[in-house]
């Protein structure tokens, strides 16, 4: 499957997820109707423009619709935008929370894998 077939299933599957109709998503991206049906259809390719405006309408990432990454909104995102919702003392808070739990990890693993060699 080339990438305008998995972006055209892609982009049809996250339309009905948001609830949005092919003229919903056509407003939104300022393009026709009958262009939004052809993409779906996987009859016309697209242009990278198009493809970001479609990606940005119902905030998909655009590396999702092509089939580069299997999540519609990459991990780092989410979490940043978690992280801009905070001050920067609870970002400080977090950071060394994080950090501790890191090394717990690090020392569960090394426990396990000291028990494992035995």
């Amino acid at each position: 499957m080339d990438i305008c077939q998995v972006a055209a299933l892609r982009i049809r599957k996250m339309r009905l997820e948001k609830n949005m109709t092919i003229d919903d998503l056509a407003e939104k991206c300022d393009v026709s109707t009958q262009t939004i049906k052809l993409i779906e259809a996987g009859r016309r390719n697209f242009k990278i423009k198009t493809l970001y405006t479609i990606a940005n309408s119902p905030n998909v990432s655009s590396d999702y619709l092509i089939g580069r990454i299997d999540t519609p909104v990459p991990e780092s995102t989410v979490v940043g935008n978690l992280i801009s919702e905070l001050t920067t003392e609870e970002v400080i808070y977090l950071v060394s929370i994080l950090s501790r739990y890191v090394e717990i990890l690090k020392k569960a693993g090394t426990d396990r894998n000291e028990n494992s060699s035995v």
